[in-house]
């Protein structure tokens, strides 16, 4: 496991929608350091290069590619220059009915 002080504090989402969708527009050069965090997380880049190392794996991801960022890996994103990207950070959970969310709260199982 990674070091505790690394762990995002973030809370992202609600309890009944642990999902939260980051879009960054960056004129100039863009970072966030080494993390690591519970939450699943796609990045899609709109337009621009990002460097996205994941644990001590490092790859450019340009307009139009994705890349999987796993539960518990450590990563950093950085660019040099014009970016747009989204980062859609949601709990594994939300994946399957053993956490209770919007979805089963309102449409599978309504009170």
């Amino acid at each position: 496991m990674h070091k505790p002080t690394l762990k995002e504090k973030s809370t992202h989402g609600t309890p009944l929608f642990p999902l939260h969708i980051y879009s960054k527009v960056r004129e100039r050069e863009y970072h966030v350091d080494f993390h690591w965090h519970e939450e699943l997380e796609f990045i899609f880049v709109e337009d621009g290069v990002i460097e996205v190392t994941i644990n001590s794996e490092t790859r450019h991801v340009t307009k139009g590619q994705f890349i999987f960022i796993n539960s518990g890996d450590l990563h950093k994103v950085t660019s040099k220059g014009r970016s747009i990207h989204h980062a859609i950070v949601f709990h594994p959970q939300i994946l399957n009915f053993d956490y209770p969310d919007i979805s089963e709260s309102s449409i599978i199982n309504p009170q």
